[in-house]
Protein backbone atom coordinates (compact mmCIF):
# COMPACT_ATOMS: atom_id res chain seq x y z
CA UNK A 1 0.00 0.00 0.00
CA UNK A 2 1.47 3.47 -0.71
CA UNK A 3 0.91 6.34 1.29
CA UNK A 4 -0.33 10.02 -0.60
CA UNK A 5 1.38 13.05 0.50
CA UNK A 6 -1.64 13.62 2.76
CA UNK A 7 -1.36 10.73 4.45
CA UNK A 8 2.88 11.42 4.88
CA UNK A 9 1.33 15.12 5.82
CA UNK A 10 -1.05 13.91 8.38
CA UNK A 11 1.69 11.23 9.98
CA UNK A 12 4.07 14.15 10.24
CA UNK A 13 2.12 16.16 12.06
CA UNK A 14 0.44 13.88 14.67
CA UNK A 15 3.93 13.18 15.35
CA UNK A 16 4.95 17.11 15.66
CA UNK A 17 1.45 17.43 17.77
CA UNK A 18 3.14 14.40 19.93
CA UNK A 19 6.62 16.04 20.56
CA UNK A 20 5.34 19.19 21.33
CA UNK A 21 2.40 18.06 24.15
CA UNK A 22 5.96 15.79 25.41
CA UNK A 23 7.93 19.07 25.33
CA UNK A 24 4.91 21.43 27.14
CA UNK A 25 4.37 18.77 29.36
CA UNK A 26 7.91 18.66 30.31
CA UNK A 27 8.24 22.64 30.73
CA UNK A 28 4.75 21.97 32.83
CA UNK A 29 6.54 19.11 35.46
CA UNK A 30 9.17 21.41 35.93
CA UNK A 31 7.30 24.30 37.17
CA UNK A 32 4.87 22.50 38.88
CA UNK A 33 8.02 21.09 40.90
CA UNK A 34 9.45 24.65 41.00
CA UNK A 35 5.92 25.88 42.71
CA UNK A 36 6.16 22.42 44.88
CA UNK A 37 9.19 22.79 46.42
CA UNK A 38 8.37 26.45 46.84
CA UNK A 39 5.28 25.42 48.73
CA UNK A 40 7.21 23.31 50.91
CA UNK A 41 9.53 26.29 51.94
CA UNK A 42 6.24 28.44 52.98
CA UNK A 43 4.79 25.49 55.08
CA UNK A 44 8.11 25.00 56.59
CA UNK A 45 8.64 28.75 57.51
CA UNK A 46 4.79 29.41 58.12
CA UNK A 47 5.13 26.62 60.90
CA UNK A 48 8.86 28.51 62.51
CA UNK A 49 6.48 31.75 62.57
CA UNK A 50 4.05 29.51 64.82
CA UNK A 51 6.25 27.99 66.94
CA UNK A 52 7.60 31.16 67.41
CA UNK A 53 4.35 32.67 68.78
CA UNK A 54 3.47 29.40 70.87
CA UNK A 55 6.58 30.07 72.77
CA UNK A 56 5.34 33.68 73.29
CA UNK A 57 1.98 32.34 74.57
CA UNK A 58 4.04 29.72 76.83
CA UNK A 59 5.94 32.91 78.57
CA UNK A 60 2.78 34.76 79.02
CA UNK A 61 1.27 32.13 80.71
CA UNK A 62 3.91 31.44 82.76
CA UNK A 63 3.88 35.52 83.97
CA UNK A 64 0.01 35.28 84.88
CA UNK A 65 0.64 32.19 86.20
CA UNK A 66 3.49 33.66 88.62
CA UNK A 67 1.39 36.84 89.04
CA UNK A 68 -1.65 34.25 90.82
CA UNK A 69 0.75 32.77 92.85
CA UNK A 70 2.00 36.30 93.91
CA UNK A 71 -1.38 37.71 95.08
CA UNK A 72 -1.90 34.55 97.35
CA UNK A 73 -4.90 33.20 95.04
CA UNK A 74 -7.84 33.82 94.15
CA UNK A 75 -10.35 36.68 95.88
CA UNK A 76 -12.39 35.07 98.92
CA UNK A 77 -15.71 34.55 98.45
CA UNK A 78 -17.43 37.46 99.87
CA UNK A 79 -14.72 40.04 100.22
CA UNK A 80 -16.25 42.48 97.72
CA UNK A 81 -19.49 42.65 99.31
CA UNK A 82 -17.61 43.20 102.84
CA UNK A 83 -15.71 45.72 101.43
CA UNK A 84 -18.93 47.68 99.72
CA UNK A 85 -20.69 47.34 102.72
CA UNK A 86 -18.16 48.63 105.14
CA UNK A 87 -18.71 52.51 105.76
CA UNK A 88 -16.05 54.80 104.64
CA UNK A 89 -12.96 56.18 107.74
CA UNK A 90 -13.70 59.59 108.86
CA UNK A 91 -10.85 62.21 109.61
CA UNK A 92 -11.57 63.53 113.25
CA UNK A 93 -9.69 65.95 115.27
CA UNK A 94 -7.96 62.70 116.97
CA UNK A 95 -7.66 60.65 114.16
CA UNK A 96 -9.48 58.22 112.06
CA UNK A 97 -12.22 56.65 113.04
CA UNK A 98 -15.12 54.63 111.37
CA UNK A 99 -18.65 56.51 110.39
Amino acid sequence: MTTTPKLQSLAKAMAMLEHDLEDGAGRLLTKIEAVGARGVAAITKGHQKVDGKAAIVGEIESYVAALEGSNGGDPLDDSSTTSAQSQPEQLTVHGVSQA
